[in-house]
């Protein structure tokens, strides 16, 4: 890996012959930097100590002779793909920048007269609507659809069943009146073994994840009772 102080190694087969002026075309043009010494070779020429020149795209290298003269390039048409070329950034220094050179590279001219703040890919592309931030995929997005259900309890002391369908995430339970109820889940069990929802209470379910549809049993210790479910799926 890249550390604060050197350039990871890598190295990339050439994706179409070599030119005369000193483009390499590579799958991935990641972690090949400017003013980087990189390899060229393969099986009939090379090895060629040459110098990263400019990184145009994420897919091309453009390569000259190491110094200071950037626009030199050097000529690569020997180096074929038939004849396995590659190109190889070997493990190395990265060069120094002054605090100054910093400062001038981040600076935007006038009008604008600031510090440039701007967000870009690693290959210094803005990130824009053509360039959006690469993002990851955690998940397939859900849509919740709220429902409102009065289910009409008009016995006391009577067990009544309320199916809620497969698709329920959440819900919430409560009486309408001033009637204390028990809950349960299976039939027969509200009189003994069950919840009891006193008078203003909320029941409630979440991060459900049902098999099947779901079904409440419910009693009232008085008659003509509702109850106010809402649910979302």
């Amino acid at each position: 890996m890249a550390s604060e102080r050197s350039y990871r190694s890598v190295t990339q087969p050439f994706t179409v012959n070599g030119t005369v002026n000193g483009i390499v075309q590579v799958t991935s043009a990641k972690h090949f930097k400017v003013k980087a010494t990189v390899i060229v070779q393969s099986n009939t020429a090379g090895p060629l100590t040459l110098e990263i020149k400019s990184v145009p795209s994420k897919t091309v290298i453009e390569v000259g002779p190491c110094g200071s003269n950037m626009e030199l390039r050097t000529n690569l048409s020997s180096f074929l793909v038939s004849d396995g070329a590659t190109i190889k950034l070997p493990r190395q220094k990265r060069p120094s920048i002054g605090p100054g050179e910093i400062d001038r590279y981040t600076y935007a001219e006038e009008p604008t007269v600031a510090r440039r703040v701007t967000l870009v890919d690693e290959y210094g592309d803005e990130i824009d609507d053509l360039n959006p931030l690469p993002v990851n995929d955690v998940g397939s997005v859900v849509t919740i659809n709220p429902h409102v259900m009065n289910f009409l309890i008009p016995l006391a002391n009577t067990e009544y069943q309320i199916v809620l369908p497969v698709k329920t995430k959440w819900f919430f339970l409560r009486m309408r009146n001033t009637s204390k109820c028990f809950l349960a889940y299976a039939a027969g069990e509200t009189l003994t073994n069950f919840f009891t929802l006193n008078c203003g209470g909320v029941y409630h379910e979440s991060d459900l994840a049902l098999a099947g549809p779901l079904t409440l049993f419910l009693s009232c210790v008085k008659p003509a009772e509702i109850a106010e479910i809402v649910y979302w799926t």
